[in-house]
């Protein structure tokens, strides 16, 4: 079994760039380290193309056909995803993952239904890099980026039982917060 390669934050993106553009003899000056590190979006593997593609068709031609280093993220996300294509419930437990920059394990199963299925699903999200861990005591998920740009440029919706769920959820916490807002100022 292989071990997938977690996508990488945007500091560690940059080193790689900075470090490999070096490694092959590049010379990026501040203005196009910048404008190629800023179409990195996750995956190792980009920085690596990034820096190829210049070796091979030059700078210049790259920041012409910068559409290459985005695209080739998106051929990847695609890939992944296509694991899922028969699998409704993941695509729309990962939808509603999307909508959020990080979630605690407490509020996923405050707005899934079915506790036995979404473990599953959730440990294979892990091990095909697609979500990640935040947090001292991992109590948080993580969507990949380069996931999460994609789902939300193709703009799908929330499954209706889970809008559903976010909005009761949603409702509930304004309802408590408001409640514990006015027994502060009571005492």
């Amino acid at each position: 079994k292989t071990k997938k390669i977690a996508e990488l934050q945007k500091a560690e993106r940059q080193g790689l760039l900075k470090r490999y553009s070096e490694f092959e003899g590049l010379e990026l000056g501040i203005d196009d380290f910048k404008f190629m590190a800023g179409l990195l979006n996750g995956y190792p593997e980009q920085a690596f193309y990034t820096v190829d593609l210049i070796k091979e068709i030059g700078l210049n031609e790259v920041k012409k056909s910068s559409h290459l280093i985005v695209d080739f993220t998106t051929e990847k996300v695609i890939k992944v995803l296509d694991k899922y294509e028969k699998d409704e419930k993941a695509l729309n437990f990962l939808y509603l993952l999307s909508r959020f920059d990080f979630i605690s394990y407490d509020l996923i199963f405050a707005l899934v239904d079915d506790e036995k299925i979404y473990p599953n699903i959730l440990k294979d999200f892990f091990a095909s890099a697609i979500c990640e861990f935040l947090g001292a005591n991992k109590e948080y998920i993580r969507v990949n980026d380069a996931i999460r740009d994609y789902i939300s440029t193709i703009r799908v919706s929330l499954a209706p039982e889970h809008l559903q769920k976010l909005k009761e959820h949603h409702e509930k916490f304004i309802r408590e917060y408001k409640t514990e807002e006015k027994d502060i100022f009571d005492k």
